[in-house]
C-alpha cells in the first residue's frame, strides 16, 4: 500500500524574458529576495549576497559578474542572471525570501479635479481639499511625492519651482545627472532625480537596440511620466487661454524614479527604486505600473517594495491596470492603494455635416480641422476585408477623401488608423464604433476624425451608398461640460475579485482615468491627453499627499481608510454609479468614487499596522521554511497565531468573505479622528447582501468619553444556497448626525451546494489552501499522485512537507555635586531628569547586552504613562520571558543568538545556564541597563550601603531590549541585526558596552556600521572604550587601545567617584593598617596569618595554611585576582590579604570566595616582617567602611582604554569619561550588584543623552553629543587636573573631560555635522568610493581631493602629522535665547611647540545671519623635531555663564 504524504504545490504565471547570451543560453534576469534588511548597506552585506550566489554559480567573480542589482538601503535583496536550476537551488535556501524572475511591467495608460470637487453639494466638508492643498508649503506642511514611471520634461511649467520654499531637510535624495539632464535641472519642485537601466538592459539588450528615441537620465522619453507626474502634482500651468492645467498637490515636491523604457517597466529595475525612494524619505510613492496578470507577494516586486514603504510610513498609491476581465486586477497587496478609473462629466465632440445637410454628432478631439466639404469613401466597399483600416489602402480611393473605418475591438488604436488614413492621402476620417463613442480615448490623430456609434453609422453609410457625390464637413472639436451620468466606469479598468487574495476587496477605489489633460514633454507649456488607470492613480496620489501634508501623525492605513471610506457611490444624476450595462460593485470601484473634500474629514478610520500584515502573511505559513522566508521578509523572528488569523479580519476598510459556507464574525476597529467639538455618537445601518443576514454588535458607538479607539463585530449568516459560486454585495455605514458618513463595502461569496459533493474527495484531501497572497494548496497525496500533478502545465512545483566581549548610586550624585551650590546650570539635569513623561518628553533607550532580569524592582512601570506611539517594537516571546513580561518601562525586547551559535556552537553546549530569550542570563545587562534607565530601588548589598537608593540617570525613560551577547560575547552578526531592529523600531539612543579587542576600519565594524545608519535616523548611539589590560608600567592602559572610535557615536572612558570601600587589618601585635576591598563576605574574629608568596595553582600544597588568613602578591599585572581567593579556599585558607601595586583607591569589586582585602607593597613589608618575627602571628579584618568624599577624584580608571585613535588619528578618542569604577546597580534575581567597566561608565552618558533627548527633540545627534563634550570638566575635586596613573591625564584619557550632567543642558555653543560631512569622512579611508556608495546607500561624488578628518566639525581638534602650517575650520551653533550674552571671545592653552591663532576672536550671534558662525583655527610648528603628542585648547566664552571647551591633540613631524 501506498502511503500518502503531505506535498505543497504552488500555482502561478512566471513571465520569461531571454537574457544575454554572456551568462549562459539559458540564462535568465532573477531577482533574489531577502527580505527586511533595510539599514545594511556595507560592503560586508554586498559580498555576503556575492558569496550567497557563488554557492550556486561557481565562485565569487562569476557572481559579481551575474550580479545585476544589489539591495541594500531599505531591504535586502539582488538581482542576477541565473539558470532556472541555478534559481531553484537558491530557492530552496532558509535566508531567502523568494527567487522569480524579473518580469516586464506595464505602464497603464484639468477638468478632473473640478468634476470631483463639486461632488459635494454642501456641508462643512465642502471647500476642505481646496483649502489644504494651498497649504502645503513650509516646513510644517511639505510632502514629498516619489513618482515611479518614465521619467519627467523638467522644463515643463507643470514642474516650475515658483512660490515654493527650500527643500525639505528630511530629504535624503539626490539629482543624478545623465542625458540631457544635468544636475542643476533639479529645482525646489522636482527635488531628486534618480534613473534605472540595468535591469532593462539584461533582460531586453541595450537601449540602443531599441532604436526609438530616449535619454539615459530621468528625462522623460515616453509622455507617460510627465503626464502623470503632473496629475499628481503639477503646478496650475496655462497651456491655451483659458485652459490651466494643475495637480492635485500642486504645492507637493517630486522626486523622480525612472524605471520605465518605452513602455517596459523591468521589476529589478523597480526593486531598485523602491530601494532608494524608501531611502530617501519621500512620503508617498505612486506609479502607474503593473504585471499582466496578478503575482503573489512575494514575488511581486511592486508589493515587496510597497511592504517596505508601509513600514517606513510611505503611502504607495498604484494603478489596478487596464483590462476589463473579471479577477484581472493587479497590484492588490493590501498594504497599498489600488485605482480604477472611470469618466468624468466632459465630452469633446464634434458634428459631421453630410451634403444633404443632415447632421450627426460624434465625438472627437481635433486641433486644425479645415472648414471645406471633403469628399466621403467607404474604403470596404472596394477592399471589404481593409474596412478596420488596419494595412496600407489603396490612395486612388482614398485621396483628399474622408474615410470611414470601422472598430474591430476596444483595443484598437484610432491614431493609429489615422495613421494609415493620412498616408494615403486621406483628409479625414470617420470611425464607426460599436460599443459605447463617449468612452472613446483620444490621442494625437494624423488626420481630423470623428468617432459614432453603430446606429449613427448606418445612416452614414446609407447617405454614402445613395449618394452619386458623398461630401462631408468634420467640425472643430467642442468641450461639454456637465454631461451625465458621470462619473462612469472606464470600459478598460480591471476588475476584482482579488485573485491573490479574495477576501480583501480590490481595487480599492476609482477615480478619474478617461481622457485626462496633463503636462508632456516638449516646451513649457507643452499638454496632451491620456487615458488609463495610469492617469486615475495620481489623482488619489495628489489627494493622499495632500492629507499626508496636513496630518503628519496619520498612519498609511488611517489615510487609506480616509480616501476610501468617504468615496461616493452616485453619479451627477443622483443614480448609482454605471459599469457596462448595469451598476457598478466593489469589484468595479472598491468604496466607490474619491471624494477629496470628505477624505480631508472621514470622522472615523481603519487603521492596521505592521503586526496585523504579519497577521496577514502567516495565513499562508504551512511548515518552517515558509516561517523562514516570513521572517526574512518582516526582518524580525515571526510568532504566528494558531490557527492563523484569516485575511477577512484584517481591519480594512472593506469587508470581503471568500466563501461563506457557515456563520461568520468579523472584527473591526475604528478610531475617531473628528473633531471633539463635533458629534461623538456613531450609528450603524447596513444593506445587507442578497441571502446574507448580517449584523453588528454593538449598533452605537460612543466616543463622547474620550475613547480613540472603539471595536465592533459584524455576524454574517448564508440564509440560503446561492445559484452558483456568486458573489453578492452590500454595506455598513457608521454616521454622526449626517456630519460624516463612514461605508464600508461588503463583498461575500458562498458555494453552490453540488460543488461541494463533486470535489467532496478533493475536499477531505486538502489540508490548507493558499488563495490569499499566492495560489496553491497542501493535501494528503501518494507519491504517484504528487507526480502526476507536478506536470500539469498550471503547476509550479510539487515537494514534500518536510562575537565581541562585553565591556564591563553614588556616581550620580558625584557628578551633580561638580557644579558648585549658586553655579550657573545648577540643578538643570534634576529638573529635566523629572519631565520625561508624555508624548512631547518620552524617550526610549535600544539597550544592546545580555538582557535584562524583567522582575528587578528597577524595571518596573510605577508612574509611566502608555507606550509612546512611535515606538514600532515588539515583545518577543522566549525561555521564561512570555510576552506580557513587557510592561510600560520595558516596552519591547528582542534576542538573537544565529550568529553566536553558528560562531560558537550551540548554546546548550557552552557549559553555562541560559535563557533563549530577552531574559539576562550574565548579570552584565542588568546592571547596565539599570544604570542607564533603572527607576530608584533601594540597595541589599553590603551592612553600610543598604539605606541606600540606586537609580538611572533617565529614571523615566522607556527601555527596549535587544539580547545580543551570551557568556561575554556579542557575534557581530547578531549586533548588527540588533541595530536593525532598533532603528527600524524607533528607539532614540542605543547604549551598547561591547567592542572589538582593537579597533578595525570603519567598513568591517558592526558596531561602527550599524551606528551610521542610527546616526543618519537621528539615533543617539553611545558605546563603551573598552577595558585594556594595563601596560608595562601596571598603571593605566595601553595607549592607542580605545575601541569603537566611529565619530558618529559617542565613545566613553571610565573614572573613579569620590568613594572608596576601606577596612583595617590589625596584627596581634595591635599595629593597624588600612587596607581596600569589597569582597561583600566578612571574617568574625582573629586568625593566624602565613605568608601564601603568589598562591599559584597547586603552589599551596603541602603548607600548614588550613583556617589562617593568606598574605598572597600579585605577580603580573594582568593576572586574575579571583583565581588566588580560590586557590586560597581549596588550601583551607579563612581570608586573604592581597599584594598589589594598583592604585588602591582603584580596587575593582570582585566576587572573591573567601573574604580579601588589598593592601600596597609598603603595608605587605611590615606584615611580612611581623610574620617572620613571631612564633604565632594572628591578624584580624574588620568589616568593610564606605569612605565619601575622597580625593583625588575622579581618576582615570586604570583598565580604561586609551588614545590615540588608531583608525583615524585626527579623531580625538575617547570622547569623554564617566564613573565606572564599581558601581552599584542592579542584577538578576532582583538583587544589588557591584561591577567595574567602561561597560558601566557608558550608561551614565547614556542616561544623560537620553534626559537630553527628550527634552530637546530637534536637537541632532551631533548636537546631542557636542553639548555633551564641550562642557565636560577636567579638574578632580581638589582643583587640579584629573590625574591618569600618577600623571596628568590628556586628551587620550578622558578625551574632552568628564561628564557633567547638568551643564550639558546648557552648552551655550554646538558643533553639528551631517551625513554629508561623514561621506567626506568616508571618502578619505578609501580608495574605492563603490565602499562609500554601499554604506551611505547612494552614489557618492567622492572629492578629488579627500578632506582630512581633522575638517570635520568635530567637538574636538586632532592633527596627527603637523609638518607645516595647517588651518582647521570649526562651525558653532548658538542654541541660547537673546536674553544670554551673545558676544563669545575665544581663549587659547597653546600645545608646547606649536603657535595656535584663531580668527575672528570674537563671535558676535547679535550680528550675525542665523544661528551659525564660523572661526578658523591656524597651527604652524615651531621646531624642526619629530614630537610626541602635545596638547591644548581653546575655548569660546561669553563671561560666567558659558565655557566651551575644544581638546587639542598634535603631533608635530617635520
Amino acid at each position: 500500500m501506498t502511503i500518502p504524504k503531505l506535498f505543497f504545490v504552488f500555482s502561478f504565471l512566471l513571465f520569461a524574458f531571454a537574457g544575454s547570451s554572456a551568462y549562459g543560453s539559458n540564462a535568465k534576469h532573477y531577482i533574489v529576495y531577502l527580505g527586511d534588511h533595510s539599514l545594511l548597506k556595507a560592503e560586508d552585506v554586498i559580498n555576503s549576497n556575492h558569496e550567497l550566489l557563488a554557492q550556486v554559480i561557481g565562485g565569487v567573480e562569476k557572481a559579481q559578474r551575474s550580479t545585476i542589482h544589489h539591495y541594500h538601503k531599505s531591504f535586502r535583496g539582488f538581482s542576477a542572471m541565473l539558470t532556472p536550476e541555478q534559481a531553484d537551488t537558491l530557492t530552496k535556501k532558509r535566508s531567502i525570501v523568494s527567487v522569480f524572475e524579473s518580469k516586464r511591467y506595464h505602464l497603464q495608460t484639468t477638468r478632473s479635479w473640478d468634476f470631483m470637487v463639486e461632488q459635494v453639494k454642501n456641508g462643512s466638508s465642502k471647500g476642505l481639499f481646496s483649502e489644504h492643498r494651498s497649504q502645503i508649503k513650509g516646513p510644517k506642511h511639505d510632502v514629498i511625492v516619489g513618482h515611479f514611471d518614465s521619467g519627467v520634461w523638467p522644463e515643463s511649467n507643470s514642474f516650475s519651482e515658483n512660490g515654493l520654499g527650500p527643500v525639505p531637510d528630511y530629504f535624503r535624495g539626490q539629482c543624478i545627472p545623465g542625458d540631457q539632464f544635468p544636475s542643476n535641472k533639479c529645482n525646489r519642485k522636482i527635488i531628486g532625480a534618480r534613473y534605472y537601466y540595468e535591469g532593462y538592459e539584461i533582460s531586453y539588450g541595450p537601449l540602443e537596440r531599441a532604436g526609438r528615441r530616449f535619454y539615459r537620465s530621468a528625462r522623460d522619453d515616453f509622455s507617460h511620466g510627465s503626464h502623470t507626474a503632473s496629475i499628481a502634482a503639477g503646478l496650475p500651468n496655462a497651456i491655451q487661454e483659458n485652459l490651466v492645467i494643475q495637480g492635485g498637490a500642486p504645492g507637493a515636491r517630486l522626486s523622480v524614479y525612472k524605471v520605465c523604457w518605452f513602455d517596459h517597466c523591468d521589476s529589478a529595475d523597480i526593486l531598485k527604486a523602491y530601494d532608494d525612494a524608501i531611502h530617501d524619505n519621500v512620503d508617498v510613492i505612486t506609479y502607474s505600473i503593473g504585471l499582466p496578470s496578478p503575482a503573489s507577494y512575494f514575488e511581486d516586486a511592486m508589493a515587496i517594495g510597497a511592504y517596505h514603504a508601509f513600514k517606513n510610513g510611505i503611502v504607495v498609491v498604484a494603478s489596478a491596470g487596464n483590462d476589463r476581465r473579471i479577477g484581472s486586477v493587479v497590484n492588490v497587496a493590501p498594504w497599498m492603494i489600488t485605482v480604477a478609473a472611470s469618466t468624468i462629466d466632459r465630452q469633446f465632440i464634434n458634428y459631421i455635416t453630410l451634403g444633404t445637410g443632415y447632421t450627426i454628432q460624434g465625438y472627437g478631439l481635433n486641433n486644425d480641422v479645415p472648414r471645406s466639404s471633403f469628399p466621403l469613401t467607404i474604403y470596404t466597399r472596394n477592399y471589404p476585408q481593409e474596412r478596420y483600416c488596419k494595412t496600407t489602402l489603396n490612395s486612388a480611393y482614398t485621396y483628399n477623401k474622408i474615410v470611414v473605418c470601422y472598430m474591430e475591438a476596444g483595443e484598437d488604436s484610432i491614431a493609429a488608423k489615422s495613421e494609415i488614413v493620412r498616408e494615403a492621402g486621406g483628409a479625414g476620417m470617420i470611425v464607426i464604433d460599436e460599443g459605447d463613442a463617449t468612452q472613446v480615448i483620444f490621442d494625437a490623430y494624423a488626420v481630423p476624425i470623428s468617432v459614432i456609434e453603430l446606429q449613427q453609422g448606418m445612416q452614414l453609410e446609407e447617405y454614402i451608398t445613395t449618394s452619386s457625390n458623398p461630401f462631408a464637413i468634420i467640425s472643430p472639436t467642442e468641450a461639454v461640460l456637465n454631461t451625465k451620468p458621470a462619473p462612469t466606469m472606464a470600459y478598460f479598468s480591471r476588475q476584482g475579485p482579488n485573485a491573490i487574495t479574495p477576501d480583501v476587496i480590490k481595487p480599492d477605489i476609482t477615480a478619474p482615468g478617461f481622457n485626462i489633460f496633463a503636462a508632456f514633454p516638449g516646451g513649457p507649456n507643452e499638454f496632451g491627453i491620456d487615458s488609463g488607470t495610469s492617469m486615475s492613480a495620481p489623482h488619489v496620489t495628489g489627494v493622499a499627499s495632500t492629507i499626508r501634508a496636513t496630518n503628519k501623525r496619520w498612519s498609511v492605513a488611517a489615510i487609506k481608510s480616509a480616501i476610501m471610506t468617504t468615496a461616493i457611490m452616485n453619479d451627477n444624476t443622483g443614480g448609482p454609479i454605471q459599469s457596462g450595462a448595469g451598476p457598478a460593485t466593489p469589484f468595479d470601484f472598491g468604496s466607490g468614487h474619491l471624494e477629496p473634500d470628505l477624505a480631508l474629514s472621514p470622522g472615523l478610520v481603519y487603521e492596521f499596522d505592521e503586526k496585523d500584515l504579519i497577521d496577514f502573511l502567516c495565513y499562508h505559513i504551512t511548515n518552517d521554511y515558509d516561517f523562514y522566508k516570513l521572517s526574512n521578509m518582516v526582518g524580525r523572528n515571526v510568532v504566528c497565531n494558531s490557527p492563523p488569523v484569516p485575511p477577512y479580519q484584517l481591519n480594512y476598510p472593506s469587508i470581503a468573505i471568500s466563501s461563506l459556507d457557515r456563520s461568520v464574525s468579523v472584527r473591526r476597529t475604528v478610531t475617531f479622528v473628528a473633531s471633539r467639538n463635533g458629534p461623538k455618537v456613531y450609528g450603524a445601518s447596513i444593506e445587507p447582501p442578497e441571502g446574507v443576514d448580517v449584523t453588528v454588535e454593538p449598533q452605537v458607538l460612543d466616543f463622547s468619553h474620550g475613547e480613540e479607539n472603539l471595536s465592533y463585530t459584524v455576524h454574517f449568516t448564508p440564509l440560503r444556497v446561492a445559484p452558483g459560486y456568486a458573489y453578492t454585495f452590500g454595506s455598513i455605514t457608521w454616521s454622526d448626525e449626517n456630519q460624516h458618513r463612514v461605508r464600508s463595502p461588503i463583498a461575500v461569496r458562498y458555494p453552490y451546494n453540488s460543488f461541494i459533493f463533486r470535489f467532496e474527495k478533493a475536499r477531505n484531501a486538502a489540508v490548507h489552501h493558499y488563495h490569499k497572497s499566492f495560489r496553491g494548496f497542501s493535501a494528503m497525496l501518494t507519491p504517484e499522485q504528487a507526480d502526476k500533478l507536478s506536470k500539469n502545465q498550471s503547476v509550479v512545483s510539487v515537494f514534500e512537507s518536510t562575537s565581541h566581549p562585553l565591556h564591563t548610586t553614588r556616581s550620580w550624585n558625584f557628578m551633580l555635586e561638580q557644579v558648585k551650590q549658586g553655579g550657573y546650570g545648577r540643578g538643570l539635569f534634576t529638573k529635566f531628569q523629572q519631565q520625561i513623561q508624555g508624548p512631547y518628553h518620552d524617550v526610549i533607550v535600544g539597550h544592546f547586552d545580555s538582557g535584562v532580569w524583567p522582575e528587578s524592582s528597577s524595571f518596573n512601570d510605577h508612574g509611566l504613562g502608555p507606550v509612546p506611539d512611535y515606538f514600532k517594537g515588539q515583545c518577543t516571546a522566549g525561555d521564561n520571558f512570555p510576552s506580557n513580561t513587557c510592561n510600560r518601562k520595558i516596552i519591547g525586547a528582542r534576542y538573537y543568538y544565529q550568529g553566536f551559535e553558528l560562531e560558537n556552537g550551540l548554546l546548550k553546549n557552552q557549559g553555562s545556564p541560559f535563557y533563549r530569550s530577552a531574559r539576562d542570563d550574565n548579570n552584565h545587562g542588568t546592571h547596565t541597563a539599570s544604570i542607564a534607565v533603572g527607576a530608584p530601588v533601594q540597595s541589599t548589598i553590603l551592612n553600610s550601603l543598604k539605606n541606600q537608593v540606586i537609580v538611572g540617570g533617565a529614571s523615566k525613560a522607556r527601555l527596549s531590549v535587544y539580547k545580543a551577547c551570551w557568556f561575554n560575547k556579542c557575534s557581530c552578526a547578531d549586533l548588527l541585526k540588533a541595530y536593525d531592529d532598533a532603528i527600524w523600531d524607533n528607539v532614540d539612543v542605543i547604549s551598547l558596552s561591547a567592542g572589538q579587542n582593537s579597533p578595525v576600519n570603519y567598513f568591517e565594524d558592526c558596531i561602527a556600521i550599524g551606528a551610521y545608519h542610527a546616526f543618519r535616523s537621528n539615533i543617539v548611539v553611545v558605546a563603551s572604550a573598552g577595558n585594556d589590560k594595563p601596560n608595562g608600567n601596571g598603571i593605566t592602559a595601553r595607549e592607542g587601545s580605545v575601541t569603537n572610535v566611529a565619530p558618529w557615536m559617542i565613545t566613553v572612558g571610565a573614572s573613579t567617584a569620590d568613594r572608596q570601600f576601606v577596612n583595617s587589618i590589625v596584627l596581634g601585635n595591635e599595629k593597624s593598617f588600612q587596607a581596600h576591598g569589597i569582597s561583600g563576605l566578612t571574617l568574625d574574629g582573629s586568625h593566624p596569618i602565613v605568608s601564601g608568596g603568589y598562591c599559584h595553582r597547586n603552589s599551596l600544597k603541602n603548607r600548614a595554611t588550613a583556617s589562617k588568613i593568606l598574605v598572597c602578591f600579585v605577580e603580573r599585572p594582568s593576572e586574575n585576582r579571583t583565581d588566588k581567593s580560590e586557590v586560597v579556599r581549596q588550601a583551607g585558607g579563612v581570608g586573604m590579604i592581597l599584594v598589589d601595586k594598583v592604585d588602591l583607591s582603584q580596587v575593582v569589586y570582585a566576587n572573591y570566595v573567601v573574604p580579601t582585602v588589598v593592601i600596597g607593597p609598603e603595608e605587605a613589608r611590615h606584615i611580612e616582617d611581623y610574620i617572620k618575627k613571631t612564633k604565632t602571628p594572628f591578624a584580624s579584618i574588620s568589616p568593610v567602611q564606605e569612605k565619601l568624599n575622597t580625593k583625588p577624584s575622579p581618576k582615570m580608571a586604570y583598565f580604561s582604554s586609551k588614545g590615540p585613535n588608531s583608525i583615524t588619528p585626527d579623531i580625538i578618542k575617547p570622547d569623554l569619561i564617566a564613573p565606572g569604577l564599581n558601581i552599584l546597580a542592579a542584577i538578576p534575581h532582583d538583587q544589588i550588584g557591584m561591577f567595574s567597566g567602561t561597560s558601566m561608565a557608558a550608561p551614565h552618558v547614556t542616561g544623560v543623552a537620553a534626559v537630553l533627548q527628550a527634552t530637546n527633540k530637534r536637537w541632532s545627534v551631533a548636537a546631542i553629543k557636542s553639548a555633551l563634550m564641550t562642557t565636560a570638566i577636567l579638574n578632580d575635586n581638589t582643583g587640579n587636573p584629573i590625574q591618569s596613573g600618577n600623571r596628568p591625564a590628556t586628551p587620550f584619557d578622558i578625551g574632552s573631560g568628564h561628564l557633567e550632567p547638568d551643564l550639558a543642558f546648557s552648552p551655550g555653543l554646538v558643533y553639528e555635522f551631517n551625513e554629508n560631512d561623514l561621506i567626506d569622512f568616508l571618502c578619505y579611508h578609501t580608495k574605492d568610493h563603490n565602499k562609500v556608495n554601499q554604506m551611505v546607500g547612494k552614489n557618492v561624488q567622492c572629492k578629488s581631493q579627500p578632506v582630512p578628518p581633522y575638517q570635520l566639525n568635530y567637538p574636538t581638534i586632532a592633527i596627527s602629522e603637523l609638518a607645516g602650517p595647517i588651518s582647521v575650520r570649526r562651525t558653532v551653533t548658538i542654541l541660547e535665547g537673546k536674553k544670554i550674552s551673545q558676544l563669545y571671545r575665544v581663549s587659547i592653552e597653546q600645545p608646547e611647540g606649536v603657535d595656535v591663532t584663531v580668527e575672528p576672536e570674537f563671535l558676535d550671534f547679535s550680528r550675525a545671519q542665523g544661528s551659525k558662525l564660523n572661526y578658523t583655527v591656524h597651527f604652524t610648528p615651531r621646531n624642526d623635531k619629530v614630537r610626541n603628542y602635545v596638547f591644548g585648547s581653546i575655548t569660546w566664552s561669553n563671561g560666567k555663564q558659558y565655557q566651551v571647551k575644544s581638546a587639542i591633540a598634535v603631533r608635530v613631524v617635520v
